[in-house]
């Protein structure tokens, strides 16, 4: 296939199947002369055949990749396109897939072993708030810091149904194990253990909001917010 460009456009051309006179000279000649770097740049050799490689630069969304793509498979199925935007969607829409059945299989063995765990829907709900509040929570920070959602950060979700049960479970034993004039003073050594626990995991995993690359630092900045707000709600 060749690419024509044309102003503002390109124009994908078949190769036909009857050779020109150009296209009848030998590869090794063609590379003989001065352009032999430009060739060697866009003439790509695979088993004996030889591609044509051209690059497209582009800036924002001045140029439309999913009519380029889809006009691309009309004219020629047999050509190619790649790029980092494509690989990174066809990576975040993997991703997306096996986060969202691992999700909700993660949250339905946490919620099957609260149920064999408590005797009533209100001990659950209760054991369950801080999950539920702290997702909330921690997805409303990272709107209002502008943060989005990518394939790397989706995964700190998974720890806050984890470790915000966690918090909910032990704060609801320590009190309900005891009665109601001691209830006060179980609730402050609890919620002290869950505090010490939050920070010590913001200190740890929220560390990597400090660092230079910035999928690894999302996920750090989405530890502080998620567990931040988890354990302010199981308090």
């Amino acid at each position: 296939m060749l690419l024509r460009h044309s102003g503002r456009f390109w124009t994908v051309l078949p190769v036909s199947a009857t050779p020109r006179p150009w296209m009848r000279a030998k590869p090794l000649t063609i590379l003989a002369v001065h352009l032999r770097g430009v060739v060697e740049r866009h003439l790509i050799k695979d088993k004996g055949n030889y591609h044509l490689l051209l690059y497209i630069n582009y800036r924002g969304e001045e140029f439309n990749q999913q009519t380029f793509l889809k006009q691309l498979a009309a004219i020629e199925p047999s050509a190619r396109a790649t790029s980092v935007d494509l690989v990174s969607e066809q990576l975040g829409g993997a991703v997306k897939k096996s986060f969202f059945w691992g999700f909700l299989l993660g949250g339905a063995l946490v919620l099957f072993l609260l149920l064999s765990h408590f005797s009533s829907l209100g001990e659950i709900w209760q054991s369950l708030f801080p999950v539920v509040g702290g997702v909330i929570a921690m997805l409303g920070l990272m709107v209002l810091t502008g943060m989005r959602l990518n394939f790397m950060n989706a995964m700190v979700l998974v720890t806050i149904v984890g470790m915000g049960s966690d918090y909910g479970m032990h704060v609801l034993h320590r009190v309900t194990a005891v009665d109601m004039y001691e209830a006060g003073e179980q609730f402050v050594q609890s919620g002290r253990a869950v505090l010490l626990s939050a920070l010590t995991t913001i200190a740890g995993f929220g560390s990597l909001a400090f660092t230079d690359y910035g999928a690894m630092s999302s996920i750090g900045w989405a530890t502080n917010y998620g567990i931040a707000a988890t354990g302010f709600f199981a308090w």
